[in-house]
């Protein structure tokens, strides 16, 4: 069984690295060959020596503090947030009943656009980066986990009514763990947006992190440097949704266990 497993953790790390290697490669021919104008899209013998000057001289690292610390920030709250919000309403109905039109507003709501309002509200840097990432992202959170604990089947919620179980062990042993897929899959596509949130965010109204150093080297014309920016939001996208992969992995794993209970 260990063989197994192992074989489809190297299975999928092969999925996941190939296809970056394959596009780097391709980077690289196509400039070389003159295909490409190097002055648009640089290299990546270019780019990953800007790399390592901009990890030497302190400025990748201390962006990616930044951006690191927004993101947690906005994301942590967002989850919070949408995941009590989303039980909430999927298990009251006057709740839903009361939020749901303020949820589908935000969800469609050009939110980037009113980083305006929030930068008149709460100035440069954390405070606005955030609140435009945690209103972009707690929409689908909350929809998906209302959506979750509504196809919670009925028959369990009967049955533990049957043995006298209170709202809070309902919603610990029944609601909660048949919701976790929905959840989960809220929580990826919530990822995905408050990333993409931060990185826009700090263009407009940052005063560090990754966005706002990429913004200052397209300003200057400098792609390479640029580029070398663009690559790390990329394994930082990429990495914190593995990250959720595995910890999906092990809710999945506790809802069978709470099952059980």
């Amino acid at each position: 069984m260990s063989a197994v497993t192992g074989s489809q953790q190297l299975q999928r790390l092969l999925y996941l690295v190939v296809p970056f290697v394959v596009l780097l490669a391709l980077w690289q021919l196509l400039t070389a060959a003159g295909i490409v104008d190097p002055f648009l899209i640089s290299s990546p013998t270019r780019v990953f020596p800007a790399l390592v000057d901009q990890v030497k001289s302190g400025e990748l690292t201390r962006a990616l503090g930044t951006t690191a610390l927004e993101f947690a920030v906005s994301f942590a709250l967002a989850s919070v947030v949408g995941v009590a919000l989303g039980v909430l309403m999927g298990w009251y109905k006057p709740v839903e009943f009361a939020l749901d039109p303020f949820v589908w507003l935000i969800y469609s709501a050009p939110v980037i656009a009113m980083y305006p309002v929030f930068l008149v509200l709460f100035g440069a840097g954390l405070p606005t980066i955030v609140a435009v990432s945690f209103f972009l992202t707690v929409s689908p959170i909350v929809v998906n986990t209302m959506r979750g604990v509504q196809e919670v089947d009925p028959r369990l919620v009967r049955a533990a009514r049957s043995l006298m179980a209170n709202d809070r062990q309902l919603f610990r042993y029944v609601a909660i763990p048949g919701a976790v897929p929905l959840i989960m899959a809220g929580l990826r596509i919530g990822v995905g947006r408050a990333l993409t949130a931060v990185i826009v965010a700090e263009i407009f109204a940052g005063d560090g992190g990754l966005g706002y150093i990429a913004s200052y080297y397209a300003g200057l014309q400098q792609t390479t440097d640029m580029l070398a920016d663009v690559i790390v939001i990329a394994a930082l996208g990429v990495a914190v949704t593995q990250l959720l992969r595995v910890l999906e992995s092990r809710a999945d794993r506790w809802r069978v266990d709470s099952a059980r209970r």
